[in-house]
C-alpha cells in the first residue's frame, strides 16, 4: 500500500475486513459441515483461500500500472488464475452455507414429520393388505367349496363331470396342496356316500386354508410387534419428542433423530418387503416402495458442498438457492471490490 492512508481508503480497508471475515466465516463453517475437520483449521483454510484471492487481484492491479512494469503479461495472467480459482471456491462455499441455513430447520422439520407420517403409513398398508388379501383369499376359497359340493351333488353326473376337475384344479392353486381330492369317490347311487364324502373334502381344504390364513396373521403380528419392540420404540419415541421440541432442540440431537429414524424406518421396509406369504400357488407381496426415503436423510446430506451444488444443478429452480448465491455473490463482489478498488487503489 501506498505511505499516504486517505479517509477513503481507511474506509476502504475496513469495508474490506468487515466483508473478507464475513466470507471466511461463512467458507469455514461450509467446510466444516463439510469435511468434519477441527472448527480453527477450517478457518485457517477459508481465511487462507481469500487471501490467496486477494494476492492475485493485487497482481491484476500492479499489472495495469502506468509506467514500467516488469512481466506486466504474466503478472495478469498468473494474477487472473490465482484469483479466479480461490474465488470460485469461496463462492461456492458462501453459497452452501448460506443456504443450509437458510433452508436447514425448516427442512429437518419436514423430513421428521415425513418419517413419522411414513412409518404410519406403511404400518397401515401393510396390515390393511394382509387383511384385505385374507377376507378375499377366504372368501374364494369358500365359494369354490360350495361349487364343488355342489358339483359333487349334482344328480346329473355326480362326482365325475369334468366341471368338477376344473374346480379342483382352481382350488390346488388356492390351498397349494394336493388337491386331488377324487380319489374313489362313493358310487353316484350312494346319496349319503357322496353327501359325506363332499362335506370331508370341504373340512380338508378348509384346515389348509386356515393354517394358510394363520401365516398371514403371524406376519400381522411380526409387524405390530416392530413397533412395540423396546430398541424401537425408543426410536420412535426420540421422533415424536424432536418434532414436539423441535425448535428448543440442539442441533445434534436432531441430527441423531434424523439418522435414527431413517435407519429404523428402512428396517421397516426392508422387513415388510420380505414378507412372502404362500397363499396356495400365488404369494402374498406387500409393496412399500413408494414410501422409501433415501439412505441419507437430505438435510445432512446436503451439509456437503458438493452434494449442494449437485442437487441444486438436478434441480435449478430452487428459489433458495437462487438467493443464497446471489447473497454470496454480494459478500465476495464487495470484499474484493474494496480491496482492488480502494485499498489498492493509491499502490505505486
Amino acid at each position: 500500500m501506498g505511505d499516504k492512508w486517505t479517509l477513503s481508503k481507511i474506509v476502504s480497508f475496513v469495508c474490506w475486513v468487515i466483508f473478507s471475515v464475513t466470507s471466511i466465516h461463512c467458507a469455514a463453517q461450509s467446510l466444516y459441515q463439510s469435511t468434519g475437520q477441527e472448527i480453527w483449521v477450517c478457518y485457517v483454510v477459508g481465511g487462507s483461500i481469500v487471501a490467496v484471492a486477494s494476492l492475485g487481484l493485487r497482481l491484476v492491479k500492479r499489472s495495469f500500472d502506468e509506467g514500467f512494469v516488469s512481466i506486466r503479461r504474466l503478472r495478469l495472467v498468473a494474477g487472473s488464475f490465482i484469483f479466479l480459482f480461490p474465488w470460485l471456491f469461496i463462492l461456492a462455499a458462501n453459497t452452501h452455507f448460506i443456504y443450509f441455513k437458510m433452508a436447514v430447520e425448516r427442512n429437518r422439520l419436514s423430513e421428521l414429520n415425513n418419517v413419522r407420517t411414513n412409518f404410519d403409513l406403511v404400518r397401515v398398508k401393510a396390515i390393511n393388505q394382509i387383511d384385505t388379501m385374507s377376507a378375499g383369499y377366504a372368501t374364494r376359497v369358500e365359494n369354490e367349496i360350495l361349487n364343488l359340493k355342489a358339483e359333487i351333488n349334482n344328480r346329473n353326473n355326480p362326482g365325475h363331470a369334468n366341471k368338477t376337475d376344473e374346480i379342483l384344479l382352481r382350488i390346488e392353486v388356492l390351498i397349494g396342496d394336493n388337491a386331488d381330492l377324487m380319489t374313489n369317490p362313493p358310487s353316484s347311487k350312494d346319496r349319503n356316500g357322496l353327501r359325506l364324502y363332499a362335506d370331508e373334502t370341504a373340512e380338508k381344504i378348509r384346515a389348509i386354508t386356515k393354517n394358510n390364513l394363520k401365516k398371514c396373521q403371524d406376519e400381522k403380528r411380526e409387524i405390530e410387534s416392530f413397533f412395540t419392540m423396546r430398541e424401537n420404540t425408543e426410536t420412535l419415541l426420540l421422533l415424536d419428542s424432536s418434532i414436539r421440541k423441535f425448535f428448543v432442540l440442539d442441533e445434534n440431537t436432531k441430527k441423531t433423530a434424523l439418522r435414527e429414524s431413517y435407519t429404523l424406518f428402512d428396517k421397516l421396509c426392508k422387513a415388510i418387503t420380505a414378507i412372502a406369504i404362500p397363499l396356495g400357488k400365488n404369494v402374498l407381496t406387500i409393496d412399500v416402495e413408494m414410501y422409501k426415503l433415501s439412505a441419507i436423510p437430505p438435510s445432512i446430506d446436503m451439509e456437503d458442498i458438493a452434494t449442494a451444488w449437485k442437487l441444486y444443478f438436478e434441480q435449478p429452480k430452487n428459489q433458495r438457492f437462487i438467493w443464497s448465491i446471489i447473497l454470496a455473490l454480494v459478500i465476495d463482489v464487495a470484499c474484493f471490490s474494496f480491496w482492488y478498488f480502494g485499498v489498492l487503489s493509491e499502490e505505486d
